[in-house]
């Protein structure tokens, strides 16, 4: 175990970089990642643990695994892709959900308006109706 008074950080200046491709986790992966208490069953240290699996990982972010024999999970790496692939995904469905809002709002509008145009209607075809009782009515008396 490494344990740290403070704080730890990473090189990720972007002009060290090559970048192979952009990627996003879906939050389908995220959401179904094995999530569990533990003990090592190779140590015999009693502590529990809270974790996941690299065997995971390592068909949903191959980059985030390393090892063969004993595969090792970069947790901090996982949790910045984890949080930037679910705020876009946050993004795109408050977009989405604001078209949805706005749509809706149109669509109320017409609504209004052809109630309002059917009251037109049927209140013409009851003036008319009563126009036609009334000539009836008098022609006959």
């Amino acid at each position: 175990n490494l344990v740290v008074s403070g704080d730890t950080s990473s090189g990720s200046d972007i002009r060290f970089k090559d970048i192979i491709e952009n990627k996003t986790i879906k939050i389908e992966d995220i959401a179904n990642a094995p999530l569990f208490t533990f003990k090592w069953n190779d140590r015999e240290d009693d502590t529990l643990h809270l974790g996941t699996s690299a065997q995971y990982w390592e068909n949903v972010a191959p980059g985030l695994v390393s090892g063969s024999d004993f595969k090792t999970l970069n947790y901090a790496s996982g949790a910045m892709g984890g949080i930037i692939s679910i705020a876009r995904q946050m993004l795109k469905d408050e977009r989405t959900l604001s078209e949805h809002e706005r749509r809706i709002k149109q669509l109320e509008k017409q609504v209004e308006t052809l109630k309002e145009e059917n009251r037109r209607l049927r209140n013409g075809q009851r003036q008319n109706k009563n126009t036609y009782d009334r000539r009836r009515y008098s022609s006959n008396h």
